[in-house]
Formats: C-alpha cells, structure tokens, sequence
C-alpha cells in the first residue's frame, strides 16, 4: 500500500451511504427546479408570506440530515480514502458540495428570506435561476460517487493468494505432491512380477 493509501480499508459502507445521500439530494433538487419553484408562484399572493414560513419550516426536517450526511462522508473518505479509489474524486466530491452550501446559504436561503415577508417576483425568478447551480452540481456529485463506488477494489480473504517463500527468501509455487504409480509397482519385485522361462522344444 502506497503513502497516499489508508493503512486500513473500512470497506463499502462509506460508498454507499455517500451515493445513497447525494442520490436523494440530486432526485430532490431537480424535482424542486423543474416543479416546486416553478408552482410557487401560483400560491396566494396576499398570503404568501404565511405559505413561505410553512414551507421552510416543512423543508428543513427533509433536507438538513441527508446535507450533513453528506458532509459528514465527504471529508470521511478524503481522509481515509478507499483502496482503488484515485485521490482526485473525494477530493472533486468536497469541492462541489462546498458549492452547493456556499449557493444555499449565499443565494437560495436569502430569496427564501426575503419572500417570506411577502411576494416579489424579481425575487422569485432569481430563486429559480440561481437553483439550477446547486442542480447541476448535486448532479456532477452523483457521477462522482457512482465513479468512487465503481472503482473501489475490496480487499481479499486473509490468506488468499499466499505463496511459498524458500529457504533464500524467493517466492515460489508449491510444487505439485508426486504419487506413485500404481502399474510402475508390477515391475519392482513383487510376487509374479517376472516373467518366467518359457520351455524350449528340444527341451521337452
């Protein structure tokens, strides 16, 4: 195992929590880009305010556990990145989430703000043209953690693979058992193996 690999493999599990979390993430985003957003604008105008609050306080609860898990795995699998894995992907699967939070929290999450105190239009079409960032970059996260889980080489079976070192410190393959021949045993001396004389004619 090189420097730049774990001393220990933790197995799949970390793939396939990633892919599982950044999975829900991209269906849930592009489902609020193409439907969500877009139908916002036919709430009530007169209430909207009301309609904003109830939707983050409904959205928070669904979205926040998937987002930290994933945060929580990427910066896990930069540290202990698993074995067949290039060094480049998690370090490519942090940089897009950091755009994905740094968009949130710097476009998204203020738009909500703001709408909450009632409905603007500028605001909303800015809501929905700013989401297609966070939508393309959670759908780059999703290919880099398929490529992640496809590239990872499980570690084998203790013992597998084992060959037999000599007595000068050289691998070399176990030499095949011999076993005696059982028709080479007729001509070794055993009882009737000789053939006997057979009688001359003039002898009779």
């Amino acid at each position: 195992m090189n420097s730049h690999q774990t001393d220990r493999d933790f197995g799949v599990s970390p793939l396939l929590v990633q892919l599982v979390a950044t999975g829900f993430m991209t269906g849930l985003i592009w489902f609020v880009q193409l439907v969500h957003y877009p139908l916002m604008q036919g709430w009530p105008h007169d209430d909207f305010g009301r309609w904003e609050l109830a939707h983050r306080d409904r959205t928070g609860p669904v979205v926040i556990p998937p987002m930290l898990t994933e945060g929580v795995v990427a910066a896990w699998l930069l540290i202990r990145r698993p074995k067949g894995v290039a060094a480049r992907l998690p370090l490519l699967g942090l940089v897009l989430l950091v755009g994905i939070w740094a968009s949130t929290f710097f476009l998204q999450v203020p738009c909500h703000l703001r709408l909450s105190t009632g409905w603007d239009a500028a605001t909303h079409r800015f809501l929905v043209q700013s989401n297609w960032i966070r939508t393309v970059l959670w759908t780059a996260r999703l290919g880099v953690a398929v490529a992640m889980l496809v590239r990872y080489q499980p570690s084998g079976p203790a013992g597998s693979g084992a060959v037999k070192v000599s007595s000068r410190g050289e691998d070399t393959p176990h030499a095949p058992r011999a076993f005696p021949d059982p028709l080479a045993s007729s001509s070794m001396g055993l009882p009737g193996s000789r053939e006997r004389k057979r009688p001359d004619r003039q002898d009779v």
